[in-house]
């Protein structure tokens, strides 16, 4: 990881549960996972947050892994304090990698990182955002 992080939390690695197994779901024949990405941006970043926003938003259109991506704020309206995305890849390591080329996350608006390993509960019922 990125040295200029003040905490970086990667989860999954050492979950009982699934070290060693393979708990895929399907999306258009693939067996990749998915994983949970929770960011928390760094105090006062706002105006250079405005200031690379296209360009994180056209690094999320053309990055296929990122599933779903938005912004945590801590009330309606309020300002972005990170952002949760749902990864899919074929591991930890992989999530990981994901999103190392992100505009937010390349120019050091992120303070940290939480990655997760998700299994999705109810696994037949599909999802649309």
């Amino acid at each position: 990881m990125t040295e200029r992080f003040d905490t970086v939390n990667i989860r999954g690695r050492t979950d009982r549960e699934h070290v060693g197994t393979k708990l895929h779901h399907t999306l258009e024949g693939s067996t990749a996972m998915l994983f949970v990405a929770r960011f928390t941006d760094n105090p006062g970043i706002a105006e250079r947050r405005d200031e690379l926003l296209q360009e994180h938003f056209a690094w999320l259109a053309n990055n296929d892994s990122v599933l779903v991506a938005g912004s945590l704020r801590g009330e309606v309206g309020g300002e972005s304090l990170g952002g949760l995305w749902i990864i899919e890849a074929d591991s930890m390591e992989d999530a990981e990698a994901a999103f190392q080329t992100d505009p937010f996350f390349a120019n050091g608006l992120r303070a940290s990182v939480e990655l997760y390993h998700y299994v999705k509960a109810n696994p037949e019922r599909t999802v649309t955002l």
